[in-house]
């Protein structure tokens, strides 16, 4: 596996629309709590794991795309 980001929010920001960009990212695991993928840009994950940790509920987890 390539990297690793773990964060409670704002692990990942994928840029604004005032620059719009293109964002591959590969071989990688990710996990937080809230908004720990966030921005506008357009990004393709490949090959990685995703995982909501729930720091406020312990039994939930929601993702939205």
């Amino acid at each position: 596996m390539g990297n690793n980001f773990l964060s409670a929010q704002d692990t990942l920001y994928m840029g604004s629309s005032a620059d719009p960009q293109l964002i591959y990212v590969h071989k990688c695991y990710i996990e937080g709590d809230t908004d720990f993928i966030c921005g506008q840009g357009a990004t393709v994950f490949d090959m990685c794991e995703i995982k909501v940790v729930s720091i406020r509920r312990k039994d939930t987890g929601v993702i939205f795309a």
